[in-house]
C-alpha cells in the first residue's frame, strides 16, 4: 500500500516545485494524509465486516438444524406404523377360512386312510374309475377310517353340527332321520361339472346315541346316495 501512494506524490512535487515549492508541499501533504487515512479506514472497515458476520452466521445454523431434526422422526415413525397393520389382518381370515358357500364345499378335499391321503374324486365318472365299479361311493365310519378323515380338524365321533357349519358354511339341507335317530347335513362338492348325474355330494351324519356327534361321512352321486328321497330340490 505504501508503494502505490508514494509514487504519485513524488511526480506531483517535481512538477509544481518551479513556481511555489512551499505552498504546494504544505497543501498537498495534508490531503495525502487524509486520503491515506480515509482509504485505510474504509478498507479496514470493509475488510473486517464481511469476515466476521458470515463466519458466525453461516457456521451455526447448518450444524445445529440438520443434526437434531432428521435423526428423531425416521427412527420413531417406521418402527410403529408398519408393524400394526401387517400383523393384525392376517390373523382373522385364517381362523375361519372360506371352505364353502351356499351349501357347496369350495376347497379340494383329501380322504385319509391307513395307506395315506388321496384326492376325493370330483365327478361320478372319476369316482367309478377310482373304485373300479359304477354307482359306488365312499363311506367313512367311526373306528373304520382315520378319525380326522378329511384332515380338516373335524374328528369323527367328536365333531358337532356347528363345527361342520363353521368350517364349510350352511349345508344345502338338514334332514332328520330315524334308526338311528339323528341329523344329516348335505353338501355339494365343488363346481366341477354342470351335469346333475356327475355331481358329487358329501353327507355328514350325526346321531343322538353318540351325543349328537358325527359318526359317518358319505360321498357319492345323488343317485348313489339316494339324496332325492330326502332332498327333492337337488339337481
Amino acid at each position: 500500500k505504501q508503494e502505490n501512494h508514494t509514487s504519485p506524490t513524488e511526480n506531483i512535487s517535481e512538477s509544481v516545485s518551479t513556481s511555489k515549492p512551499d505552498a504546494t508541499d504544505k497543501t498537498k501533504n495534508p490531503t495525502q494524509k487524509s486520503t491515506e487515512s480515509t482509504e485505510n479506514t474504509t478498507k479496514e472497515s470493509t475488510s473486517q465486516a464481511p469476515t466476521e458476520t458470515p463466519t458466525e452466521a453461516l457456521s451455526e445454523p447448518p450444524t445445529q438444524a440438520p443434526t437434531e431434526a432428521p435423526t428423531e422422526p425416521p427412527t420413531e415413525a417406521p418402527t410403529e406404523a408398519p408393524t400394526e397393520p401387517v400383523t393384525e389382518p392376517p390373523t382373522e381370515p385364517p381362523t375361519q377360512p372360506k371352505r364353502g358357500e351356499n351349501g357347496v364345499i369350495t376347497v379340494e378335499l383329501f380322504g385319509h386312510n391307513k395307506l395315506g391321503a388321496y384326492p376325493i374324486p370330483k365327478t361320478q365318472t372319476a369316482m367309478a374309475e377310482y373304485l373300479g365299479k359304477d354307482n359306488a361311493g365312499i363311506a367313512a365310519w367311526v373306528g373304520k377310517y382315520e378319525q380326522e378323515f378329511f384332515g380338516d380338524g373335524l374328528i369323527l365321533g367328536e365333531a358337532k353340527k356347528e363345527d361342520v357349519a363353521a368350517l364349510y358354511g350352511e349345508p344345502l339341507y338338514y334332514y332328520t332321520y330315524t334308526n338311528p335317530n339323528g341329523i344329516e347335513m348335505g353338501y355339494q362338492y365343488g363346481y366341477y361339472t354342470d351335469n346333475p348325474d356327475e355331481k358329487i355330494y358329501i353327507l355328514f351324519q350325526f346321531k343322538e346315541e353318540l351325543d349328537d356327534c358325527c359318526f359317518r361321512i358319505m360321498i357319492g352321486s345323488a343317485y348313489n346316495l339316494n339324496i332325492k328321497s330326502r332332498y327333492s330340490e337337488i339337481n
